[in-house]
């Protein structure tokens, strides 16, 4: 997995309320452009939000069958070590069915 663009965000790593703020601003803007609610990245990319207003900083990691899938603030990640493009994912996420499973980001996210 490649390392994070600022030690702030690293996973354990304290970010400032600025820092926090334009990050999740950022994150709400990039779903409402990129994922309409039929999309199966929909849910993906809200519980990603939902990790850092939860003051979660780290990589959020899902399974999907035997496949893990991450997203850092550098994009999708497959088992950790293949980068991957959100069709990739979104192909991955469609021969699962949509069962997906939420894994390690402090506070789950009801559902």
């Amino acid at each position: 997995m490649k390392p994070w663009p600022n030690p702030a965000f690293a996973q354990g790593g304290r970010a400032s309320a600025g820092q926090r703020s334009t990050a999740i601003l950022t994150q709400l803007q990039c779903i409402s452009s990129e994922a309409p609610m039929d999309d199966p990245l929909s849910e993906l990319h809200a519980d990603f939000v939902w990790c850092r207003l939860s003051d979660y900083w780290g990589p959020v990691t899902w399974s999907a069958g035997d496949v893990w899938i991450t997203r850092d603030e550098d994009g999708w990640w497959l088992d950790d070590d293949r980068s991957a493009t959100e069709d990739q994912v979104r192909e991955l996420l469609q021969r699962a069915r949509g069962k997906v499973e939420l894994h390690g980001c402090g506070p789950l996210r009801p559902r």
